[in-house]
């Protein structure tokens, strides 16, 4: 019986002490409120990416600065290369031969050595300039309103974290744009149309729901 007794007065004391420790480190974490501060504090690390720091009270911290996922080069374009167009881009309509002029010498109707009569959407030629803001886990503004069939220049800026991005429609793919710098990227806008786009560089937990819209009007 004493025993019994000796074991749960000791079980009651570790408990005690166990308790007192979480206490203790509990009141630790609510001064912590940087990545720096988390790790010294001896909070453990989780090995995941990008690298988060975690306290006591299951509160995750990651770094300002945290380190770009590696990405493969980007491969290097030639000078005579032929730029990819969008879909929208790359189909041409037939010419009906009813409208064609029998005594022209044309031979070859494929885009874009089409006759100079065909009437085409206007191009202008003055690159029109836009600026979107990037943070955790959006774009501003979104939707991002675009003129069509011009060229246009749209400044990406990150405003906390590594992000980047990525515009299939317009073959756009940048690498990791750090906090508080920028990128310009260039492109025709085509026909009118609304267009999906996201981050391509992990941002954090809600990387994956990351998108902005482009509506081409």
């Amino acid at each position: 019986m004493k025993k019994i007794v000796m074991g749960l007065v000791f079980i009651i004391i570790f408990l005690a002490a166990c308790q007192n420790a979480e206490d203790i480190a509990r009141e630790k974490a609510k001064g912590v409120t940087s990545f720096a501060e988390c790790v010294d504090a001896n909070f453990p690390v989780m090995e995941s990416y990008p690298r988060q720091c975690k306290t006591p009270d299951n509160t995750f911290i990651e770094p300002m600065n945290a380190p770009v996922k590696d990405l493969p080069p980007p491969v290097p374009k030639s000078p005579d290369a032929e730029e990819d167009l969008p879909d929208t881009e790359q189909k041409a309509e037939l010419i009906p031969t009813e409208d064609l002029d029998t005594d022209s010498n044309i031979q070859n109707t494929n885009w874009p050595n089409y006759p100079d009569t065909l009437e085409d959407p206007e191009i202008v030629d003055e690159s029109e300039e836009f600026e979107v803001h990037m943070f955790q886990f959006g774009f501003d503004p979104d939707p991002l309103v675009l003129p069509a069939n011009s060229i246009v220049s749209v400044l990406f800026t990150s405003d906390d974290v590594d992000h980047g991005v990525s515009i299939p429609e317009f073959g756009i793919n940048t690498g990791a744009i750090a906090p508080g710098a920028s990128e310009l990227v260039e492109f025709e806008t085509g026909e009118p149309g609304e267009f999906n786009y996201g981050c391509n560089v992990f941002c954090g937990s809600g990387h994956m729901d990351m998108e902005g819209t482009i509506i081409v009007e």
